[in-house]
């Protein structure tokens, strides 16, 4: 979940970003963070339960651990 939320906040401000063509500051919209930490949460469980791409997530993710990341 931490990695989902992350990746969304990174997401909203490239897009923001994206949007605005400069680095503006602008404040994180709590609705918007939680849509996309959704949306990425569902592309992360349609991975992890492929036959194939759920494994190599997993062997993947158990790899960073080890490592320490």
């Amino acid at each position: 979940k931490a990695l989902a939320l992350v990746a969304a906040i990174i997401h909203y401000v490239l897009m923001t970003f994206k949007k605005h063509r400069v680095a503006k500051n602008e404040t994180l919209c709590g609705d918007k963070i939680e849509d996309a930490c959704n949306n990425i949460t569902c592309l992360i469980d349609q991975v992890w339960y492929d036959d194939y791409h759920g494994s190599k997530l997993d062997k993947m993710l158990r790899e960073w651990a080890k490592a320490g990341m």
